[in-house]
């Protein structure tokens, strides 16, 4: 299980970051104890996430984190190579993560800034990338989606060529306004693969 509380570290626009750093962690690290010593939860991987970037070491939850995020938004062509190694000074050897988008990356700057994975925030998917963006990107050889998975976990996945079971997405089709409605479409028409 992804788990990711407090989430946006020192961005200073949330309740349990506007007391500092010092209370943050505190915060922190009372709910890691809680959750992993007293309820014995020891299927959660930890993502803590930075509030922009450049924010302060002093906020990062040492030794409590399993995965290391950065939330970018508006911002259509981000350097994310700058954005990958900035999570670094946090802790080198953890994965590093896209945490937020709203406008999905090229898979191809996987090569500069490898991060783990990315989650487009829920209807900004919609409204912020073209259909064929979000054709490109699903179908791209380095995304693993639903239909791709047990390829990836049996160890047949091919690094070559596009995802070739990928649903597409019809042509002139409204995907905006999902929080209101899903205006006839399902997860099945929107993500590949067999629910």
């Amino acid at each position: 299980v992804l788990w990711r509380p407090y989430h946006e570290a020192g961005g200073g626009w949330f309740w349990w970051d506007k007391t500092g750093s010092t209370n943050y962690k505190r915060l922190w690290n009372d709910l890691w104890d809680y959750l992993t010593n007293s309820r014995g939860l020891h299927n959660l991987i930890w993502v803590w996430s930075a509030g922009t970037k450049g924010v302060g070491t002093d906020w990062y939850p040492s030794g409590k984190v399993d995965i290391l995020g950065h939330d970018i938004y508006n911002n259509s062509s981000a350097d994310y190579s700058s954005w990958y190694t900035d999570l670094a000074r946090f802790d080198s050897s953890k994965l590093r993560a896209l945490t937020e988008v709203d406008y999905m990356l090229d898979p191809a700057a996987l090569n500069n800034a490898p991060f783990a994975f990315f989650m487009t925030w829920h209807t900004d998917m919609f409204y912020r990338n073209s259909d064929s963006k979000i054709q490109s990107v699903y179908q791209h050889s380095k995304t693993v989606n639903r239909s791709r998975i047990s390829q990836y976990l049996n160890g047949s996945l091919s690094s070559s060529g596009t995802n070739p079971t990928a649903t597409p997405i019809s042509s002139g089709s409204t995907l905006y306004n999902f929080e209101g409605s899903t205006q006839g479409w399902s997860a099945a028409n929107v993500n590949a693969g067999p629910w």
